[in-house]
């Protein structure tokens, strides 16, 4: 049986990874900058102090494996099947970079909800196409790892509803807080174009912690590289 705690890396693998990562990080950056500018202009100053607490771990960054130290619980109702191919791989470095893969899959999605965002800046919208390209680069150099280390890919997530369910979480969040943008001059809709803001800034602070997970996720995979 193939060890799941010895992945093939190139040196071109090891290279293109950290480039990448480099690279993603950068536009994060970048972006959140513009989100944060953004929200002095449009956000109660109450919401803006309380950013931090607008937490997506259960829909971008939960684990697969349930002992992992940057996340609270396994992802809940897998197919059988996939919690038994994945139960095999827990605590193996196979393991480590399926779980990583999986997670920048969701941020691939969620990325790419910024660019239809209600209101959103051209250079948020530029800069977070550039992102989803990117995390897609990202996951498929993860595959193309994973394929030469003879190690099969568990089932992708379905990923169907993070949208809502990312927008919902925001909603209660700037519903606890009394943002007076919630609705309109009539006062019965939701204004989406803050909810938007609010969520793209979440999900842009959620990926640069990430990343830097990523990293040291990376370091220990490639220690003998």
């Amino acid at each position: 049986m193939k060890d799941l705690n010895k992945l093939d890396f190139e040196v071109s693998d090891v290279r293109d990874f950290r480039n990448i990562c480099e690279h993603l990080e950068r536009l994060a950056k970048e972006c959140k900058k513009i989100l944060w500018e953004s929200m002095r202009d449009n956000v109660s100053s109450v919401v803006r102090e309380n950013i931090e607490s607008l937490n997506f771990t259960e829909e971008l960054t939960k684990s697969r494996e349930p002992d992992r130290e940057d996340s609270t619980k396994c992802a809940p109702l897998f197919e059988l099947n996939n919690f038994i191919a994945m139960a095999t791989y827990w605590g193996t470095n196979a393991g480590i970079l399926c779980d990583d893969r999986e997670r920048f899959r969701r941020f691939s999605e969620a990325t790419g909800m910024m660019t239809k965002s209600k209101g959103a800046k051209q250079e948020v919208e530029k800069l977070s196409e550039k992102l989803e390209d990117s995390l897609i680069t990202l996951c498929s150099l993860m595959a193309k790892v994973l394929d030469q280390s003879r190690v099969p890919l568990p089932e992708d997530d379905d990923l169907r509803g993070l949208e809502d369910a990312l927008d919902q979480k925001t909603k209660a969040f700037l519903e606890c807080f009394k943002e007076d943008k919630l609705e309109d001059t009539d006062g019965n809709r939701i204004d989406e174009s803050t909810v938007d803001e609010v969520r793209n800034y979440a999900v842009t602070d959620s990926l640069c912690e990430t990343l830097l997970w990523f990293k040291i996720d990376f370091n220990r995979l490639t220690k003998e590289e």
